[in-house]
């Protein structure tokens, strides 16, 4: 039977006692010395303990899950039968030979077959049910760690699913506007294709899901980058970002979705001037970041899919496994959303 250490030890340990009530028992009720009553618990507890590694491999070929009651039975009182007749058969015989001139052992020996056989059939079916539970415990383990990698493999693809989801648009957008740039200013399209070939290709090759905040806030500042060339003076953009806050890890791609919205919303829902403002501060149990944006209320918005803000709420609600990481405010001319990641 193939044992692990601890397994082994308790394997033993258990034996050992077992060896230990015997001798004594024999010693003390029937008056043997030590060394015969040591010796006939030694050698009977000893090659049961033998016969029991071919239970182990016996429990694994009779499946309780695949046998019908009857079945079961049938093959462990046929098994049960030939192993205790192997078991006591040798036990006797190896003892007669040791101890061939104590006739009163082996009067003993003689008379306590049937007794043997009921500590026999005691031994194997305790022997079956524990080898029966481990196999089960073993089973529901490698069934638990199965879907623990099952549901790590389906949260790693929902995240890489939310994360495709981001892109799209807003390269779509960015294409028309360094279309329309190539006619008006050449050279503020070619900062603009500089700036969009740096973005993407931190949102492709960046495969974690979880990056330090220092480098999320890089990828926002190449987005804004971009925007501001698409809308020139119209856009401001504020970024305070608390020191504390720059290492503490964050899902990737987080903010790009939540900016989006607020420049989208901001500038096509305003004639005027639009400030985008992002803050991040640590408190005690979360790395808080507010981004806002100015609007008016008397302006049409222009209607959007909201797949940002959907986004932002279903990846963190994936990756924190809570629902209450992402607010809304709405004021007379504001427009804020606040992100809570767990630290």
């Amino acid at each position: 039977m193939p044992h692990s250490l601890p397994r082994l030890i308790i394997l033993i340990c258990v034996w050992t006692a077992v060896v230990a009530i015997h001798t004594l028992f024999i010693h003390l009720d029937s008056g043997f010395s030590f060394w015969v009553s040591f010796s006939d618990a030694l050698i009977f507890n000893s090659l049961f303990a033998a016969i029991a590694t071919g239970l182990w491999h016996y429990t694994s070929y009779v499946n309780p899950d695949n046998r019908s009651t009857g079945d079961l039975a049938i093959n462990h009182l046929t098994v049960a039968l030939v192993t205790l007749s192997i078991w006591i058969y040798l036990s006797i015989l190896i003892l007669k030979w040791i101890f061939g001139n104590e006739n009163i052992y082996l009067l003993f020996l003689d008379r306590s077959v049937p007794f043997r056989v009921i500590l026999g059939l005691l031994f194997y079916m305790t022997s079956v049910w524990v080898f029966y539970l481990v196999r089960a415990l073993e089973k529901a383990r490698w069934q638990s760690a199965r879907e623990e990698k099952i549901s790590l493999m389906l949260k790693d693809a929902e995240l890489k699913a939310l994360r495709s989801q981001i892109n799209p648009h807003f390269l779509f957008n960015s294409l028309n506007s360094i279309h329309a740039l190539t006619l008006t200013d050449p050279s503020r399209a070619g900062e603009m294709i500089i700036n969009l070939s740096d973005l993407m290709r931190y949102s492709l090759s960046k495969q974690e899901q979880m990056v330090s905040f220092s480098e999320e806030i890089n990828q926002v500042k190449r987005y804004l980058e971009i925007e501001k060339i698409r809308f020139s003076e119209r856009l401001g953009v504020k970024i305070m970002v608390a020191p504390e806050a720059e290492e503490i890890q964050v899902p990737s791609m987080i903010l790009q979705p939540l900016l989006e919205n607020a420049v989208k919303h901001g500038i096509y829902g305003i004639e005027k001037n639009v400030s985008v403002s992002l803050d991040a501060k640590v408190t005690e149990s979360f790395l808080e970041v507010r981004i806002s944006n100015n609007y008016d209320t008397d302006m049409p918005v222009k209607k959007g899919t909201g797949l940002g803000l959907k986004n932002v709420k279903d990846r963190m609600s994936v990756c924190y496994h809570r629902n209450d990481l992402v607010e809304i405010h709405k004021d007379t001319d504001l427009f804020t959303v606040k992100l809570k990641i767990p630290v």
